[in-house]
């Protein structure tokens, strides 16, 4: 499965999300990346990884991953120019993570090397659970890199109301919320369901409490 996605942020205020690509990202880890520190914002430093079940094509051409990266980029820009240090990390299936810092020039964002996951980091984990070997993955994860995560599970239904009926689309909602709330009581972790349009909201809320911590 492709996972390639770029980022393009033509304004400010408008950043577009494009094709990152992971596989590429996943090769450079071999290079060590030095990245100035920002002792002041530390605190507010996180990661913020895009778990399994977003590899979909929507009707009107674009994916729901694309529309995932465009929210994570309007919350967090603002905190990427202040001098927060957000990385961005994909699961790939099997165990394994890509990774890349994300950081911010006169042309816009960009895209920067990681070796890997920095430990005893913050971390907001998107996903749908699709993936059945996901939840020992974030497990493992949390042991290896003591990272302090809460989980937001992305409940698709409401994205059906635009292609389907109400009557079809609220029996899926109900059985995918159910279905979200199962397997995140399985990691014993913190988490939110939440829809697509309703996720700036959620990550906003999550980073303003954790810089005030």
């Amino acid at each position: 499965m492709e996972h390639e996605y770029r980022i393009s942020l033509p304004e400010i205020h408008e950043p577009q999300a494009k094709r990152i690509d992971w596989k590429k990202i996943a090769r450079s880890v071999e290079e060590e990346v030095y990245v100035k520190q920002f002792d002041k914002l530390k605190r507010a430093d996180l990661v913020i990884c895009i778990g399994s079940g977003f590899d979909i094509e929507l009707p009107d051409n674009g994916t729901v991953e694309a529309k995932i990266l465009q929210q994570v980029l309007l919350v967090t820009l603002s905190h990427i120019m202040e001098g927060t240090r957000i990385w961005l990390a994909k699961y790939l299936g099997d165990g394994k993570f890509a990774t890349t810092l994300l950081g911010y020039s006169s042309f816009g964002l960009k895209l920067i090397e990681a070796k890997d996951i920095p430990r005893n980091l913050q971390m907001i984990y998107l996903t749908r659970f699709i993936d059945d070997s996901e939840i020992d993955a974030i497990k493992q994860l949390i042991e290896s890199r003591q990272i302090d995560p809460i989980v937001i599970a992305i409940n698709l239904g409401e994205e059906l109301l635009k292609y389907h009926g109400r009557e079809y689309a609220s029996k899926i909602l109900e059985v995918e919320d159910r279905r979200l709330r199962l397997n995140a009581d399985q990691l014993g972790l913190r988490y939110s369901v939440t829809d697509i349009e309703k996720l700036q909201e959620t990550l906003r809320r999550i980073i303003s409490f954790r810089r005030r911590i």
